[in-house]
């Protein structure tokens, strides 16, 4: 696992440089970086099971406040991922994969609590 863990980083680096870069933008789309896919497979002990309704693997990204972001893995058709997606395109694909992913929206909650807290981002009135 640690092997990954540097080339994962890298991954999470470009989303906050995509994030840094685009200001107004919230969500993010994107394929799994080969580092994060075989984290993922290290840890289930087996291959992504991909299949033709489902062929790539992706990581939605919502980001909650400058530097905090929430990730997940979800699998789906080439046409949901990319930077080429607008922020509505996005923002759609990942408002999709939570409604069918409870856990998504109860983590968004308890992350968004946890930024509420002094010394997070969001104490004492920080916009989100």
């Amino acid at each position: 696992m640690a092997r990954y863990a540097e080339a994962a980083d890298h991954a999470v680096e470009a989303d906050r440089r995509f994030f840094q870069r685009h200001p107004e933008r919230n969500y993010l789309i994107r394929v799994l970086s080969r580092a994060e896919r075989a984290q993922i497979e290290a840890l289930k002990g087996s291959t992504l099971n991909l299949t033709s309704d489902a062929p790539v693997a992706f990581s939605a990204i919502k980001q909650l406040a400058p530097g905090v972001r929430l990730r997940f893995v979800a699998f789906g058709p080439v046409e949901a991922v990319g930077e080429n997606l607008s922020e509505v395109e996005a923002r759609a694909v990942w408002e999709g994969l939570a409604d069918v992913h409870p856990t998504v929206r109860e983590r968004e909650v308890m992350l968004k609590q946890a930024m509420c807290q002094p010394g997070g981002p969001l104490h004492q009135g920080g916009a989100a």
